[in-house]
């Protein structure tokens, strides 16, 4: 099973960068960046590759949640969820939780709908919070 998951991984990875590929948006919080789990040059190299991936990219985005964000009517995840959405309409929607031991996968309409709720939650907390940024 982790070959399956690893080959999934790289498959997805082919699809984003190939130059016809699909928009990818990435909203991570905040604390992943600021609780250091590896040596600061390791992480300052790492966030340097995501930045320069960014700049390069047209179609990836990357929203990061603030520490302080109110999470109003809603509660922060336990675990990492992707949407994936195809230009065949007979694929359906799918959400993909990530878990310690596996992905659980998701088709039923009930259930993508959950995740992709959550996901236009943290989305719109991101555009509020944005908003109230002082300019610069």
């Amino acid at each position: 099973m982790p070959e399956k998951m690893t080959d999934a991984r790289l498959q997805r990875v082919r699809t984003v960068f190939r130059p016809d590929g699909p928009k990818y948006e990435v909203v991570v919080d905040e604390v992943v960046i600021r609780r250091l789990t590896v040596p600061d040059d390791i992480m300052r190299a790492q966030l340097c590759h995501i930045i320069k991936t960014l700049d390069d990219e047209p179609l990836l985005a990357l929203r990061i949640l603030p520490v302080n964000a109110r999470l109003v009517g809603t509660l922060l995840l336990r675990s990492t969820f992707t949407l994936y959405t195809f230009p065949d309409k007979d694929d359906p929607p799918m959400a993909v939780v990530d878990t310690i031991t596996a992905d659980l996968v998701y088709t039923e309409p009930r259930e993508v709908e959950r995740y992709t709720r959550r996901y236009e939650n943290f989305r719109q907390m991101l555009l509020i919070e944005a908003a109230q940024e002082p300019n610069d």
